[in-house]
C-alpha cells in the first residue's frame, strides 16, 4: 500500500479510519501486522487491545523524534562531539550539554 504525502499509509477500512479519527494513528499503521501477530499467539482481545495501547506513545513519540530531525537539517550520524561549538567554549563542556549531564 503506497504512502501518502506525510510518509503514513491510508486508512485502509473503517476501522483504521475511525482509529485515525480518534488520533491513534500507529494502531492504524499496525493493527493489522498487531492482530496477525496476537491470533498466531492467541491473546485475549483485551491483551491485544492493551499492547496497541501500550504501543501508541511509543509510536507517536518516534514520528515525532522523526520530524523533529528531519526539520533540524542535521546530516544523519552527527553526534555532539562531531559539532566545533564557540572556541571560547570547552569541549568537555559541550558534551556535558549534549548529555544534558
Amino acid at each position: 500500500m503506497a504512502a501518502n504525502k506525510r510518509g503514513r499509509k491510508p486508512a485502509r477500512g473503517p476501522r483504521d479510519r475511525e482509529l485515525v479519527r480518534i488520533e491513534l494513528v500507529y494502531a492504524a499503521e499496525r493493527g493489522g501486522e498487531q492482530l496477525g501477530k496476537a491470533t498466531k499467539e492467541e491473546l485475549a482481545p483485551h491483551r491485544f487491545l492493551d499492547g496497541l495501547l501500550e504501543a501508541e506513545p511509543r509510536g507517536s513519540e518516534e514520528r515525532r523524534m522523526k520530524t523533529l530531525l528531519q526539520l533540524s537539517g542535521l546530516l544523519p550520524g552527527q553526534i555532539v562531539g562531531n559539532f566545533a561549538f564557540q572556541p571560547s567554549i570547552e569541549h568537555s563542556r559541550s558534551e556535558a550539554i549534549g548529555t544534558c549531564a
